[in-house]
């Protein structure tokens, strides 16, 4: 194990509120999208400006960007 294996992981992520009130996440397929329970599965993007881009060219509603970190 490297030391880079140590360093914690961080990415923006397309957040949104699901049917029971817990948070779930985008996630891609190759047939488009879906929601995901598991912040580890789903896409990450290394700019909030980019999750933010795909947010709206895929016209998600009630969604908000949200920083994580793994790790």
């Amino acid at each position: 194990m490297s030391d880079l294996d140590a360093l914690p992981e961080a990415g923006w992520l397309i957040e949104r509120k699901g049917k029971d009130g817990s948070p779930e996440w985008a996630i891609c397929w190759s047939g488009g999208f879906d929601w995901t329970k598991d912040s580890t599965k789903a896409i990450r993007f290394c700019r909030r400006e980019d999750a933010n881009q795909v947010a709206e060219i895929f016209e998600f509603e009630d969604v908000h960007i949200t920083e994580h970190i793994w790790g």
